[in-house]
């Protein structure tokens, strides 16, 4: 688009939306994540890094968006149960130019993986507290980045001790923060230890949105993965 290939009834603008629109059927199964990034940074106009920018065609744009709902189908099944908890914090907002998508976003779009993906899942928001998460299946990304921000501080033992104070005996709990957890009486590797005395084979995920030098596990929890960061890679 930048050099003016790809224009508003060019026929090679046609090309591009035919080879989105194939994605529902390519066997290779590309992942929502991958499409998603791909449709944030057309969407931008310009790279976060260099000088290249564009005006974005619309046409490409609606085929990115319906490819990355499309993109779905292809996600592996699990025969589990999650606890999905995603940062409702004020810091989630805004990020700090690792990612076209700020940590909102890439929690939003996470979180609509998971529910695809596993049997059983209990979607909660945190800060400082809990929040109800109305997420389903069905669920779009932009009815999720509608739902009011509480912009307290974060307390990211929140979803831990909701299923511990629950009884709740999930397969694993998926908590998407930033990290810039503060609030609380108790850290995030004390917490699990109360879970695992009722749930000794619940694992914790922990996927920080952008990368810094804030763990929130236990290296030597073999039942914990903490993710710095956030690429296309990271589903995988």
């Amino acid at each position: 688009t930048s050099i003016g290939l790809l224009m508003p009834f060019s026929e090679h603008t046609a090309v591009v939306v035919s080879k989105i629109k194939r994605i529902k059927t390519d066997k290779r199964r590309v992942h929502p994540i991958t499409i998603l990034l791909a449709l944030a940074t057309y969407r931008r106009g310009t790279g976060i890094r260099g000088n290249l920018g564009w005006r974005p065609v619309p046409v490409i744009l609606e085929a990115l968006e319906e490819a990355f709902y499309d993109a779905f189908e292809g996600l592996t099944r699990i025969n589990g149960s999650a606890i999905i908890a995603l940062d409702a914090s004020g810091s989630m907002t805004h990020g700090n130019g690792q990612s076209v998508l700020t940590p909102v976003q890439i929690g939003a779009a996470m979180s609509m993986v998971v529910a695809q993906q596993f049997s059983a899942y209990d979607p909660v928001r945190f800060t400082q507290r809990l929040y109800d998460f109305p997420l389903t299946k069905k669920t779009s990304l932009q009815q999720i980045l509608d739902m009011p921000m509480p912009g307290e501080g974060t307390d990211c033992a929140v979803p831990i001790n909701y299923a511990v104070n629950n009884k709740l005996r999930p397969d694993v709990i998926i908590s998407i923060t930033d990290t810039q957890s503060w609030g609380g009486d108790i850290h995030v590797s004390e917490a699990l230890k109360k879970l695992r005395r009722k749930s000794p084979e619940t694992k914790y995920v922990t996927l920080v949105t952008e990368a810094n030098d804030v763990s929130l596990t236990d290296p030597s929890d073999y039942l914990s993965l903490g993710i710095a960061g956030f690429s296309a890679d990271v589903p995988k």
